[in-house]
């Protein structure tokens, strides 16, 4: 304490001190959170991603030899208008994987 009564920086007069420390373990949380959140994001949207290509992979893979006619010799091709509504599926399914992501909860608990 000075001379005139009043308390230097970092000592507290019991009474009515003011902790320059109080909302530290805030701020600590609120930065830990940022970064959970900056190091989980690419995590999930690699993962769609991934999701994204398999679907399709696995999609051209069965789907365009079909088109092509590869079981014609034993009766069986694919008509284009399976092969349209086959290829709005696929779009389908990639948006509708890609709006999942708007269920990642980007604010601290």
């Amino acid at each position: 304490m000075d001379p005139e009564g009043h308390f230097e920086d970092g000592e507290h007069g019991g009474h009515g001190g003011h902790n320059k420390h109080a909302g530290h373990s805030v701020a600590i949380f609120r930065d830990r959170f940022r970064l959970s959140l900056l190091l989980s994001i690419p995590v999930v949207l690699l993962s769609e991603i991934v999701q994204n290509l398999a679907w399709a992979a696995g999609y051209n893979v069965i789907t365009n030899p079909l088109a092509a006619g590869i079981l014609a010799p034993i009766g069986f091709s694919l008509p284009p208008a399976v092969g349209t509504l086959l290829m709005n599926l696929s779009t389908l399914v990639v948006g509708l994987t890609v709006q999942l992501l708007r269920r990642i909860d980007l604010q601290p608990t």
